[in-house]
């Protein structure tokens, strides 16, 4: 159920809350945005992503690509080295261990000093509504 979630690329828009947009072009290049609260500037990525099944475990992976797919607009600041992803554990029928990890890099205007602060917000709303999904899906 998690991993059909976490594959979904083009929905993300829809369960996750901070990501406004999530396309998908031909070539299976993936533009995601993230909405960043005033003052600062949306911001914006595009990768190529993997899996990678080892037994039980799932490692669902992108990596940054400059896209022709995806030019850069001057409403976001392009976030050039924005890699990581889904590190899925199924534990047994009822149980998977979910981890989540991305380069939190945040570019452009944002302070250094609030990086920590956003690292955590960010990670336990991508956690939030990825398990409010996965139940959302289950009904």
């Amino acid at each position: 159920d998690v991993l059909v979630v976490v594959e979904d690329l083009v929905n993300y828009k829809v369960f996750f809350d901070t990501i406004i947009i999530s396309e998908i072009s031909d070539n299976n290049e993936v533009r995601l945005a993230i909405d960043m609260p005033f003052p600062f500037s949306d911001r914006d990525y595009t990768v190529k992503f993997s899996k990678i099944n080892d037994g039980s475990n799932v490692r669902f992976l992108y990596k940054p690509v400059v896209s022709d797919y995806f030019p850069e607009e001057k409403h976001f600041v392009r976030l050039i080295n924005a890699q990581g992803g889904w590190y899925i554990n199924y534990i047994d029928s009822i149980h998977t261990n979910v981890k989540y990890r991305w380069n939190g890099e945040m570019l452009g205007n944002f302070p250094g000093r609030l990086y920590n602060r956003a690292w955590i917000k960010q990670g336990n709303e991508i956690m939030s509504n990825l398990n409010q999904e996965v139940k959302r899906r289950k009904k």
